[in-house]
């Protein structure tokens, strides 16, 4: 390590873009969270 250089706070020098948006996460998730809200029964309904 050379003396007198600080390594600089995670993300205050990022530069570029990010890999993956909110949007694009969220419509990549969608099919898989369609298949569990299918396979798992609502907690709040009577199991009579």
């Amino acid at each position: 390590m050379s003396e007198g250089h600080d390594a600089p706070p995670p993300g205050d020098d990022a530069e570029g873009f990010p890999l993956l948006e909110g949007w694009m996460f969220g419509r990549l998730l969608f099919p898989f969270a369609m298949q569990e809200v299918q396979r798992v029964p609502p907690a709040n309904d009577d199991q009579d």
